[in-house]
């Protein structure tokens, strides 16, 4: 696991929090630890042009404190998310 910029968590209102942060997707997938117990939904995008046809998806499932977000067609590029959930 890694992160460029850790992971920083906010309430959005009862029940629900949004954590967000910088990540480097550097080997087609990353795993980024989350506080939640659920993930709800989650937002991302590149911070950079990824110069690639881009397919990125977050799993929004949690294993062992992290989410698996992935794209088999870029790496080495960082990318922002925020993730909803409790």
């Amino acid at each position: 696991m890694g992160w460029t910029e850790g992971t920083n968590q906010g309430a959005l209102g009862p029940g629900v929090v949004m954590e967000y942060g910088t990540a480097l997707l550097s080997g087609g997938t990353i795993e980024v630890p989350t506080r939640m117990t659920e993930i709800s939904a989650a937002l991302y995008t590149f911070a950079e042009d990824p110069s690639a046809d881009t397919r990125m998806f977050c799993d929004l499932v949690i294993t062992e404190g992290a989410v698996t977000f992935a794209d088999g067609a870029v790496s080495a590029k960082t990318f922002n998310y925020i993730l909803f959930g409790h």
